[in-house]
């Protein structure tokens, strides 16, 4: 999931008559809104375990800079998941057992009963039932990426106009 600005080539055009400290300034401004929006992004995406925030970046190109998110999830967080197929099991494995969903815990000391193999079993079938769900009836879109560009816009453009 990534948010690519249009139109970059287009203001390189028409600031190559600008002077050398100008496009300078254009290019920090657009480093601190890619920035922006990078921070912001990362503060509204949903958190369960956090792959989804740390997979966020900037790549910078010749003339262009690309935030990005790329955790194999990213864009149906963004855009929600339609009912039909199931999504892959092993990441919703990964969640039940971070989360601690699945199994049997000692009253005295909270840990965890049995051994590896049954508690792999125990997560598995918790997530199974969750991959089930999510097949049925899809998931709801938690828009991140793109509303943060939008808040940043604003700011952006203003101050292209002060430049």
């Amino acid at each position: 999931m990534n948010v690519t600005i249009i139109g970059t080539n287009t203001v390189i055009t028409n600031l190559k008559g600008l002077d050398v400290e100008m496009r300078k300034k254009v290019n920090q401004q657009i480093t601190i809104s890619s920035a922006r929006v990078l921070a912001d992004a990362r503060r509204t995406a949903p958190k369960s375990t956090g792959n989804l925030t740390r997979s966020g970046r900037i790549l910078v190109r010749s003339n262009e800079q690309i935030v990005e998110f790329n955790a194999l999830y990213a864009w149906y967080a963004e855009h929600g998941r339609n009912p039909g197929r199931r999504p892959p099991l092993e990441p919703i494995l990964d969640w039940v057992h971070k989360r601690g969903l699945g199994g049997t815990y000692s009253v005295g000391s909270h840990r965890r009963t049995g051994n590896y193999t049954s508690q792999i079993k125990e997560d598995r079938a918790i997530a199974f039932l969750i991959q089930r769900s999510i097949g049925k009836k899809g998931t709801r879109a938690q828009p991140y990426l793109k509303p943060a560009f939008e808040r940043e816009k604003p700011y952006f453009i203003q101050r292209m106009r002060e430049l």
